[in-house]
């Protein structure tokens, strides 16, 4: 091994992991931004609709529904993708 070999090889698994989290945190904003549009169009609906936002998922810990709408058309799960 040559001097420095590990702390290089430390830096760039480190580098590697910064950059696969750049790449998670990047694709969450894009997701937050998709239910937020999906939210501005859902606060148009007419009176006698209630809308709930980012409900959690009973039993599981991560999974969360992303809107619920409650109307005189029943009951909708909107999982907003973008």
């Amino acid at each position: 091994m040559s001097a420095g070999e590990s702390a290089y090889d430390v830096a760039r698994r480190q580098r590697e992991q910064a950059a696969r989290l750049e790449r998670s945190a990047a694709l969450w904003e894009q997701g937050a931004a998709g239910e937020v549009a999906v939210a501005t169009a859902l606060a148009a609906l007419p009176a006698g609709w209630v809308v709930l936002h980012d409900l959690a998922w009973p039993g599981r810990q991560r999974a969360n529904l992303d809107h619920v709408v409650i109307g005189p058309g029943g009951v909708f799960v909107v999982d907003a993708k973008n």
